[in-house]
């Protein structure tokens, strides 16, 4: 899967890619992509090779970053720009994590 498809990347009239959450580094698209997923924290971090305090710092500047107030909001907003649906959403939360605190 290309990262463009990855992320709800979507191209505008110019054929430039528009992004959901310009303002979103990489790593943070991808904890957003899991977060949107359903997967907690433990599992994030264990997917992504991090520690659990680092996990929950992006998950935390997720939130401020789109202007959410919680992660459920996080999830809802994330969602609706068509990320974490993807093919590997159908798979569901990864082991280890449920929704968790940020």
């Amino acid at each position: 899967m290309r990262p463009d498809e990855r992320y709800g990347i979507t191209a505008t009239a110019g054929g430039r890619p528009r992004l959901p959450f310009p303002d979103l580094t990489a790593r943070e698209g991808e904890v957003l992509e899991l977060v949107a997923r359903g997967s907690g924290n433990a599992a994030i971090a264990a997917e992504l090779h991090l520690s659990l305090k680092t996990v929950q710092n992006h998950v935390s500047a997720l939130v401020a970053k789109t202007g959410s107030v919680s992660r459920a909001e996080l999830v809802a907003r994330a969602r609706d720009a068509g990320v974490g649906s993807g093919p590997d959403s159908a798979r569901g939360p990864r082991a280890g994590g449920g929704p968790g605190p940020h």
